[in-house]
């Protein structure tokens, strides 16, 4: 039996954490959301003080996350980067470059509202950015 690109990607959506509670019929809707790319080691993927226009998730590979130069964050499989740019319509506020090869999976602007409302998907990334929120008034006010 033949896979199609739909199935394929279900299937590789199946073994990202942020889609672990998704039924079949989600993740079919997540994979009509996303594209998938390559990138290699220090191939900057977002750069700090630049508009976003996309949100990534990690499949494979590594990256690390700065901030000013500071090296702040390591990234691996299941992390996702990018959202608090298309959520505030700000600019990037860290620099992300692989470390390894690394496969994402790429959510547009466009797309990315829609991601937002499949299962608890939302609930995930809002509890991540509230995190990272926490990390980065952490770092201003030790001046790191």
């Amino acid at each position: 039996m033949r896979t199609t690109l739909t199935e394929a990607r279900r299937d590789l959506l199946r073994r990202v954490p942020l889609f672990a509670a998704c039924t079949d019929k989600e993740l079919a809707t997540v994979a009509a959301l996303v594209d998938d790319i390559e990138v290699e080691p220090g191939e900057v993927v977002v750069e700090e003080g630049v508009p976003g226009r996309d949100s990534f998730i990690v499949v494979a590979g590594r990256a690390e996350v700065s901030l000013r130069g500071k090296v702040i964050a390591r990234l691996e499989p299941g992390d996702f980067f990018g959202e608090m740019s298309l959520l505030t319509h700000r600019l990037r506020t860290a620099t992300v470059t692989p470390i390894t090869p690394m496969r994402l999976l790429v959510v547009e602007l466009r797309n990315f509202m829609g991601l937002l409302e499949v299962g608890g998907v939302a609930k995930v990334m809002l509890r991540t950015v509230v995190e990272r929120l926490r990390l980065a008034q952490d770092l201003s006010s030790t001046g790191g």
